[in-house]
């Protein structure tokens, strides 16, 4: 009984010191990043737990949109998504 519950104890720990990069590329989940007003929302990609995002100044004309960027896991367990808003 009490192996059980300093097992809960340490899975909540490492569960609440996840960032949320980590949550969301490990775990699934989603996970909203607000890109800064008047840019363009251009790529994305993982370099180990850390995302990194391409953003331009927006020319004049373009629309505001959302991006979504979606794990497509093997078994479509955890699979986690990353949306991006332009301003």
């Amino acid at each position: 009984m009490k192996k059980n519950i300093l097992l809960s104890i340490v899975a909540a720990l490492a569960f609440v010191s996840c960032t949320e990069n980590q949550m969301a590329k490990t775990f699934g989940g989603t996970m909203k990043v607000d890109l800064p007003p008047n840019t363009e929302f251009v790529n994305a990609t993982w370099k180990n737990e850390e995302l990194w995002y391409i953003h331009r100044p927006r020319k004049e004309g373009e629309t505001v949109d959302v991006y979504t960027m979606q794990e497509d896991s093997n078994f479509g367990l955890l699979e986690g998504q990353v949306q991006f808003t332009e301003h």
